[in-house]
């Protein structure tokens, strides 16, 4: 046999080397390596980490107005900053409020009227502020709602392109000025709102004419459901004309924009995208996500694509999550680069399509949909789903079977048997390793959820790396250290080592080939790393470095360095995207299962080409205990100290509060004849993440929270007798506090005009109701009654919902101007087998006040003040009316 096939070079190790931890595998070899490589190697991910996180939080110099001098046609984000400031000086902006309805409105006219002053003889400007009313069904997941909006405006603003008039093909670019209760929303979306007005303003300087029309729309009621985008989109005169659009959004606060939904089915937006915007920041993966409804949050662009058919793009900022729909959500939390970025983006995307052909006729150019990602925000990639199909089958394919020749032949094929076997010892170390992992990191969830340590990585997000990422690291080195370990072989260690790497591919290739086949375009964050490591493969091949003691180990981790950036972007990106979420998702479900299932996911991704090094090396004692110290010491500091306190106040300038729901409600029930047979009051908290009830707790005590599906209403009213304005409601957790009254004017009316008999098995019912701003009506049928017809939404009935097994229908109610009473009629089909009484249906009327704080009573006042400075509060007082028709 011949040496070079077996540089093993074996030698017994002194007695007084061995150590417990090595496990019998103590033999010294020339291809071993000592254990500080494993430690430079950890040094070296540590700076790529810190340099990934850079360049997802750089932002580029923003632009003053001394700069426009020299740059007239570039977005100036002091302008821009100036917008933002009036915006947020007003303070919330809600739909139906004095601030966004005379306020807001009159200072975008004011801004539009200014620029039109100041605009180039060539361009025409028109303006308009729409007043509209209408309705829709919104299919939320997992049921939806029936949205009604009166009066609601929008001031829209149209920069007329050449070819208006021959067909007037425009693009649409979308912001909305209001913003939820107890929030300025200075991101969420008055960020957006200044920076369209400021590419309004670079454009309408300019001498040249575009070729089409670009159309602002600064819709004025985006947090109630999406109303005005769709107001504009089936009624506003310019609408038709619409060819496609820009969604401008936030669900965070400064930071990048990020590209998170493309067309559908137009990937020449994409491409524009990548021509256009000089900061790249985007990804298709985050499309998959946010239309699986895993994130709590909607935009205007669902509105565009459902009602409108027109194909599009949405950017929004996701980072710095703690502020949004906060107190936070300020200019002081923003900066003017965050502008800068945004406006460079979009007005590069503005002025290419807004001269492209593709507008002319963007049927055409449907054509599929893209792939799209960038790299560390220097690169943007995009190519098709058909040319991914390719991709990632050949990349899948050669993954594995490049290596696998490559050593084949440079051991002239003599030891093919021990290289296979090498391999599929890979391939289940890798399988095992996972699955000890995810079964590791579920018991540290659960147990940290039951030990009252939840969330603690919560604003110090280094916890979830030292309580889930160090585990995950800690199991597969265990694994590929001492479960099947390196044997006294034929083959030197570097080819056993290499021969397992290839295993490593054989999970990833298969796990690539399955996305694709589902076509789910994320298979993308599989290709890339896969596709790095298939070029390190070639390397080492060409060069036949393979039997070498150090050459191909280089080459190896010289192409892992770039695979870490990639990966650990991605952990950077993932994480500072749903930690700050998790603390707006509900505590039904345990959020330490959420974030382990991430780490572990991402950890895995980021380590599974290098962890089978461990192989290599001849120590591996300090390597265990450093990783088992580090999780050790992060979970006793969780049991001794405040460390892990999960929230905090801005004295830090660094808010990450707890939010909470509180309504103050009354509540009312009537019988069948309309006499009152049943009322109360008290608070209705909604728990909006895993702590709410420890603090809800400690604010009411020595009441004690009643869960809402077990209050004491729940049987003797619809709707458990609890103030629901959103179907999202309907499926969250919450408690009802009793308590005093509250003060309530003008709340809304609900009146029975007449019952009918039809046909003789159907009820007609007409109703009257007059309200105020927010307004919703719940219905729920009788056991044998069926909703067979109503004059809602344009005399189409929407689908039925459940709650607590009945077949429901929730409608919300919103206005922006004043309104008159609304009149309706519902029709509905008995079936006199099942149905008894005469009553045929129960009718829930909700009236909420936002912004209502010089009517709160003195005890609700007082209870408000009691919350801690980590704590933020949206408090709303609520009337609850339930009749029985």
């Amino acid at each position: 046999m011949k040496r070079i096939f077996n540089r093993n070079e074996d030698k017994p190790a002194p007695r007084n080397e061995r150590n417990v931890f090595d496990f019998g595998y103590h033999k010294k070899n020339v291809h071993s390596l000592p254990q500080w490589y494993a430690f430079a190697l950890v040094a070296v991910a540590l700076a790529i980490s810190y340099a990934s996180h850079y360049l997802l939080f750089n932002l580029p110099t923003a632009l003053t107005i001394d700069d426009a001098k020299d740059n007239p046609t570039a977005f100036i984000a002091e302008r821009a900053w100036a917008d933002l400031k009036a915006l947020n000086d007003m303070g919330p902006r809600v739909s139906g409020s004095y601030t966004n309805e005379v306020l807001a409105v009159n200072f975008l006219k004011r801004e539009i009227n200014s620029i039109q002053q100041g605009a180039h003889q060539n361009q025409k400007i028109h303006a308009d502020v729409q007043v509209v009313s209408g309705a829709y069904w919104l299919g939320f997941k997992p049921q939806g709602m029936t949205s009604v909006y009166r009066n609601i405006q929008n001031v829209v603003v149209k920069l007329a392109g050449r070819s208006e008039g021959n067909g007037n093909h425009s693009l649409l670019l979308n912001c909305h000025f209001d913003s939820v209760p107890g929030s300025p929303g200075a991101s969420d979306d008055a960020g957006s709102c200044v920076v369209m007005l400021e590419i309004l303003r670079v454009l309408s300087k300019q001498s040249k004419v575009n070729k089409h029309s670009v159309i602002f729309l600064f819709n004025g009621a985006e947090e109630t459901s999406l109303q005005a985008s769709h107001g504009f989109i089936t009624q506003h005169r310019w609408a038709s004309n619409v060819r496609a659009f820009i969604n401008i959004e936030s669900a965070g606060s400064n930071g990048k924009e990020i590209l998170f939904q493309s067309g559908p089915n137009h990937s020449w937006l994409v491409d524009m995208y990548k021509r256009s915007a000089p900061h790249p920041f985007g990804n298709s993966v985050g499309e998959e996500i946010f239309q699986s409804g895993f994130i709590p949050s909607d935009t205007d662009f669902r509105v565009f694509r459902d009602f409108g058919n027109i194909p599009g793009l949405d950017l929004a900022h996701p980072m710095n999550g703690y502020r949004y729909h906060t107190k936070y959500d300020h200019i002081d939390y923003i900066s003017a680069p965050c502008l800068q970025r945004t406006g460079d983006n979009v007005l590069g995307l503005v002025r290419n399509i807004a001269n492209s052909e593709q507008l002319f006729d963007v049927q055409s150019h449907a054509k599929g949909i893209n792939i799209y990602y960038d790299f560390l925000g220097l690169v943007f990639i995009s190519y098709s789903q058909n040319v991914a199909i390719v991709l990632n089958v050949l990349v899948g394919f050669f993954s594995v079977i490049l290596p696998y020749l490559s050593l084949k032949r440079i051991t002239n094929a003599i030891h093919t048997n021990h290289i296979r076997k090498q391999m599929f010892i890979g391939f289940f170390n890798n399988i095992i390793a996972v699955i000890f992992s995810a079964v590791f990191c579920y018991g540290i969830a659960i147990e940290l959820d039951s030990s009252d340590h939840t969330m603690s990585w919560y604003t110090h997000k280094i916890y979830a790396t030292f309580l889930y990422v160090i585990p995950v690291l800690l199991t597969f080195c265990f694994v590929h250290r001492f479960i099947f370990k390196t044997d006294n072989l034929p083959i030197s260690l570097s080819l056993q080592i290499q021969s397992r790497l290839i295993g490593t591919a054989i999970m990833w290739s298969l796990l690539l080939l399955a996305l694709t086949a589902f076509n789910l375009r994320s298979g993308y964050m599989i290709f890339v790393p896969l596709a790095i490591t298939l070029l390190s493969n070639i390397t080492i091949s060409v060069t036949s470095v393979q039997n070498s003691i150090r050459k191909w180990l280089y080459v190896h981790v010289f192409y892992q360095l770039f695979v870490l950036f990639w990966t650990l972007n991605s952990y950077h990106l993932l994480t500072g995207i749903f930690i700050p979420m998790i603390g707006r998702s509900g505590g039904e479900r345990n959020p330490e299962i959420t974030v382990a299932a991430i780490c572990t996911a991402v950890t895995i991704y980021s380590i599974s080409f290098i962890v089978p090094l461990i192989g290599l090396l001849n120590r591996t004692k300090w390597i265990f205990v450093s990783m088992i110290a580090m999780f050790l010491m992060a979970r006793i500091s969780l049991s001794t100290t405040n460390i892990g306190f999960p929230y905090t106040d801005d004295s830090g300038k660094y808010p990450t509060p707890q939010r909470h729901f509180i309504s103050h409600t009354v509540r009312t029930v009537y019988g069948e004849n309309g006499q009152e047979i049943y009322s109360d009051s008290g608070f209705w908290v909604r728990q909006i993440d895993r702590n709410t009830r420890k603090t809800v707790e400690s604010l009411f005590a020595p009441e004690i929270p009643v869960s809402q599906e077990v209050n004491v209403a729940c049987s003797k009213t619809v709707f458990c007798g609890l103030p629901f304005h959103s179907m999202r409601h309907l499926f969250s957790t919450g408690y009802w506090v009793p308590g005093p009254a509250p003060i309530i004017q003008d709340e809304a009316s609900l009146k029975l005009n007449s019952k009918q008999i039809v046909n003789g098995n159907e009820r007609e019912l007409h109703f009257t109701m007059s309200g105020n701003v927010l307004t919703s009506i719940g219905l729920q049928p009788k056991p044998g009654v069926e909703l067979v017809h109503w004059d809602i939404i344009s005399d189409t009935l929407p689908p039925e919902n459940s709650f607590l097994g009945n077949k429901v229908y929730l409608i919300a109610f919103n206005r922006g101007l004043d309104i008159d009473a609304k009149n309706f009629t519902l029709k509905f089909k008995i079936d006199e087998k099942v149905h008894t009484g005469s009553s045929v249906v129960d009718v829930m009327l909700v009236s909420y006040f936002w912004e209502y704080h010089q009517q709160h009573t003195p005890f609700f006042a007082q209870l408000l003040n009691k919350l801690p400075s980590w704590a933020f509060a949206v408090p709303s007082v609520s009337s609850f009316k339930a009749w029985t028709f």
